[in-house]
């Protein structure tokens, strides 16, 4: 089940989209000044030789050829639909205008966009970063927060707490991932200043996967909490993968990462069984709730450590300290 869940994410990396902005439209929201001049001098410079190879005009009432400055004075006249008069097109020179004047207008009408919206995109830009800074802040204290809770029920071998916070830890890293492809994708979160956020969230998810991969190798852990702890270490992996390609020229997100993916393979690799040996007044207690149904403790110890979810060597331990009161 694992295995085809990472197939299928992984999978899905490759096919990652905008889908607010079309293609298009994330182009022009990323041309700059610089590409936009470009393209309106290859416009008019263009649109200017072809005038003059193609000499499709009349000039007054003259017929001459039409020189090459002449023919590009036509050119900027036409990309700023002036439309003078003193030099006209005929024949194929009337397509060529056509083209030129639609193109002119769309470049102009992108130049004065940008302009004119350039400083409330600035603010936007500005309130999104902060935006994202708090949530992902937020983000890393609540992984920290499960983690610590995580690992008290896992020692104190509360096995309910344990199921119901692994199961909200696989929910929660949903969340993360969800919002970090979108945000990512729709809203350039990588690039608006919150690479060190953003690395310090890989972290506490490394340091939660680890934990899940804990639980996931130790003996006596119920079956459905070692389940939504494979689900849990899966999607951290996923996102991993999936946010590489946002983080190509940053080495050191990237090395973090890519411990988030080689997790995964160390998980399905190392199948040594962990037992906790850490008695804890907590555990004492645990293995006292057995006393009433099993009167000799010590000879029914094996049946006792299989309903907390211990070692029968632990719990035997636990038994002979609880006689020894």
């Amino acid at each position: 089940m694992t295995l085809n869940l990472n197939a299928q994410v992984f999978a899905m990396a490759k096919k990652l989209t905008p889908k607010l902005n079309t293609p298009l439209g994330g182009y022009i929201n990323k041309l700059s000044y610089p590409r936009l001049f470009i393209y309106i001098l290859v416009l008019i410079i263009g649109c200017g030789l072809l005038y003059w190879v193609l000499n499709p005009y009349h000039q007054g009432t003259n017929s001459t050829d039409l020189n090459v400055g002449d023919a590009i004075y036509f050119s900027v006249v036409t990309f700023a639909t002036l439309g003078y008069g003193d030099i006209s097109p005929v024949g194929i020179g009337k397509a060529l205008v056509v083209v030129e004047v639609f193109g002119g207008m769309a470049l102009m009408a992108l130049f004065i966009g940008k302009l004119s919206s350039e400083r409330q995109a600035s603010k936007l830009t500005l309130i999104y970063s902060t935006l994202n800074h708090q949530r992902i802040t937020t983000y890393i204290e609540d992984l920290g927060s499960l983690n610590e809770m995580l690992m008290d029920y896992y020692t104190h071998h509360a096995h309910k707490q344990l199921e119901e916070k692994m199961e909200d830890l696989y929910d929660f890293v949903s969340v993360i991932r969800k919002y970090l492809t979108q945000q990512s994708l729709e809203g350039e979160l990588t690039e608006y200043g919150n690479e060190y956020t953003l690395k310090r969230l890989y972290s506490s998810l490394a340091t939660v996967q680890k934990t899940c991969g804990l639980v996931i190798r130790t003996s006596g852990i119920r079956q459905q909490i070692k389940t939504d702890a494979n689900r849990a270490v899966s999607t951290i992996g996923t996102i991993g993968e999936l946010m590489q390609q946002f983080h190509q020229k940053e080495p050191k997100t990237m090395g973090v990462l890519n411990e988030l993916v080689l997790e995964l393979q160390r998980g399905k690799n190392n199948t040594k069984v962990v037992d906790r040996t850490e008695i804890t007044p907590e555990l004492i207690d645990a293995v006292k709730g057995y006393q009433s149904q099993y009167p000799d403790m010590l000879a029914n110890h094996r049946q006792i450590a299989a309903e907390i979810g211990m070692t029968n060597k632990l719990c035997k331990k636990c038994i002979l300290i609880i006689e020894s009161e």
